[in-house]
């Protein structure tokens, strides 16, 4: 049988010939260590580049829950209120003097404005558990708020998030410490909601005993006597003048002067941090 004639004009390559060029076009479809550096490099800066915008929507979007979480509050606070011939949740860190009534005062002696953040105390072996919620801590022992999860801010960077209590809150006795700052009554000294004067006065806000408990370092939402929410950045002077931990309480004075440069943020209260 005759063998067929390569076609003219056209060159019969060598089996050699052919794997050099298969070879060839291989290494070129491929990439040198070179182009994987030079890329990995340009990933690094872009990601350099976007990182601080990906963390302010993050702080962002944290800052939107935790208002959220003050609006509950809120509304947890008016139902407790009217509940309760318009009182707000009493607290055992604001103690009275034995008064009754509408705008008396306490003697300031006697408080711990700071521990307002706690939200449950140790009870006694045979008391009541309800008796240990504490301020705010009462919405939730009352069922005016049943998610724990709303006394704490996402934002929370110190010793007190949330994951650190989750089983706390599913036993009947033990501390609870939560995100937010409790006021417990108006400038005026009425601990009735409706009676509190100025009416935009702050009642709950994040965390103030220390500057750990501030938990989003630039400002703090605001829940007002009136269930308005705000916000305020006063320029780092009210984180300035926090103490650094736990160990460094501040005086029921000093509390007074926080509330009132939140009340009044442009005033000049605290331009002189503690030392």
């Amino acid at each position: 049988m005759p063998t067929a004639r390569p076609r003219r004009g056209c060159k019969q390559r060598s089996p050699i010939r052919r794997d050099l060029l298969r070879a060839r076009r291989v290494r070129a479809c491929g990439f040198t260590l070179i182009d994987v550096i030079v890329t990995m490099a340009v990933v690094a800066i872009l990601i350099g580049l976007l990182m601080p915008g990906l963390s302010s929507v993050r702080e962002t979007s944290r800052r939107v829950i935790c208002a959220s979480n003050l609006r509950q509050i809120g509304i947890g606070l008016t139902l407790y209120a009217d509940a309760n011939r318009d009182a707000l949740p009493s607290t055992m860190f604001l103690r009275n003097d034995g008064k009754k009534g509408d705008g008396y005062k306490d003697d300031p002696s006697s408080w711990m404005p700071g521990e307002t953040m706690l939200i449950r105390v140790p009870v006694m072996k045979d008391q009541d558990p309800i008796v240990g919620w504490d301020g705010l801590g009462k919405l939730f022992g009352n069922e005016f708020l049943p998610a724990s999860e709303v006394f704490y801010c996402p934002s929370h960077w110190g010793k007190h998030p949330w994951k650190a209590y989750t089983t706390a809150f599913k036993a009947p006795k033990g501390l609870i410490v939560g995100n937010y700052q409790f006021r417990a009554m108006g400038p005026n000294g009425s601990r009735l909601l409706s009676r509190i004067e100025p009416s935009r006065s702050a009642i709950v806000t994040d965390g103030l005993r220390t500057k750990e408990d501030f938990n989003h370092k630039i400002g703090l939402n605001v829940l007002r006597a009136d269930i308005s929410l705000s916000w305020l950045t006063d320029g780092g002077r009210l984180w300035a003048f926090l103490p650094e931990d736990e160990e460094a309480s501040m005086r029921s004075e000093d509390y007074e002067m926080i509330w009132e440069h939140i009340d009044h943020p442009d005033s000049d209260i605290l331009d002189d941090p503690q030392s």
